[in-house]
């Protein structure tokens, strides 16, 4: 093996170890978000929703009417991003 051969190779070895040691923190970091995202999915805020009542008077219409918002707030995010 020659002088360049070698340089190229430790080159490219470099890289990679490189590439690896600054992606792995941002990998992370999106797989770290992407469990805490399914916290805020409709499932379960509604469940959030259902384990909360939005009134202490228990009022069936109140909580009914609440339940609508959250709905009509859910809908026009999803058209808000495009789906």
């Amino acid at each position: 093996m020659d002088e360049t051969t070698l340089i190229i190779l430790l080159g490219g070895l470099g890289f990679a170890l490189l590439a690896f040691v600054l992606l792995t923190p941002v990998f992370l970091f999106l797989k770290k978000e992407e469990r805490l995202s399914r916290e805020w999915t409709d499932e379960a805020l509604a469940e959030r929703h259902r384990e909360v009542p939005p009134s202490a008077t228990g009022s069936t219409v109140v909580k009914e009417e609440w339940m609508r918002e959250g709905e009509d707030e859910r809908t026009k995010r999803r058209k808000d991003a495009g789906g």
